[in-house]
């Protein structure tokens, strides 16, 4: 239990003023100790189901969508109520509830995760179970998982990908593709796990016990074998950036070998 605690953070979550102000505006909590206080204690509710690093390290109040390159894009694209969006491995779908705050439509929006529970928690999180009109659907991403093919405009996965060793990334990413329209500009964006060393690494809770982490290189190879699969024109851009991990700023993670990479992949 210990090696598992040690991912249970006693500090309380360094919030954004972009989250502190959904939170006012969108959950009506206004005071900023209130706001921690209602985070921590979602948090140590999911904990007692969940040891995840993402929920003891409270990176599930990270609007991540923001802090990408093509954020501005996907807001513009969802306000216009007329393209649906995928958030694949969408934990408690914050970045679901980002995005109705820039003004999105929730009902042009999916959430898909392995669990029902994360989304509960979200519901919770947020109070908005009987606003919130997004789906959401649950299962194996790698079985019949409910997505119809062709669906989707835009998918956001945010450490999602990166739970997977190689050849079962070149699967999820290839499935992936194919839930987008097949048009020019249909998008997958996301960030996840990176390393200055692409390589595999341990990863004892993931399906073949081990996952992949990319470096912008390794992500271009990726792609291009996509691309070969699917025979679609793909886009790829990768770029490592600078990380909060959880609302917290963890530098051993860097000492570690551990980078984050944000990422893009467009039909051209």
């Amino acid at each position: 239990m210990a090696g598992e605690r040690s991912k249970y953070y006693l500090e309380d979550p360094e919030l954004g003023e972009l989250t502190k102000e959904l939170f006012r505006q969108y959950v009506g909590i206004q005071g900023d100790e209130e706001i921690v206080q209602h985070i921590k204690a979602i948090r140590d509710k999911a904990w007692q189901l969940f040891n995840y690093p993402c929920i003891g390290g409270f990176s599930f109040v990270e609007m991540q969508i923001h802090g990408h390159p093509l954020a501005n894009e996907v807001f513009a694209r969802m306000k216009t109520g007329k393209e649906t969006l995928l958030d694949l491995g969408c934990c408690f779908a914050q970045d679901i509830r980002s995005l109705v705050f820039e003004g999105a439509p929730s009902d042009k929006m999916t959430g898909f995760d392995l669990r029902s529970d994360f989304v509960e928690f979200g519901y919770d999180l947020f109070r908005d179970r009987k606003t919130l009109k997004s789906e959401f659907v649950f299962g194996d991403f790698f079985e019949e998982c409910g997505l119809k093919v062709g669906s989707f405009d835009i998918i956001h996965a945010s450490a999602f990908f990166h739970l997977f060793n190689w050849e079962e990334q070149v699967e999820a990413v290839t499935k992936a593709i194919r839930l987008l329209k097949p048009k020019k500009d249909s998008l997958i964006l996301g960030r996840q796990a990176g390393s200055p060393t692409a390589d595999s690494y341990p990863h004892p809770t993931s399906r073949s016990g081990e996952m992949f982490r990319h470096d912008p290189e390794s992500f271009d190879k990726l792609v291009n074998e996509v691309a070969r699969r699917t025979g679609m024109q793909l886009k790829a851009e990768s770029a490592f950036v600078g990380h909060q991990y959880g609302g917290l700023k963890y530098k051993e993670l860097e000492r570690e070998g551990f980078r984050v990479i944000q990422f893009s992949i467009r039909m051209v």
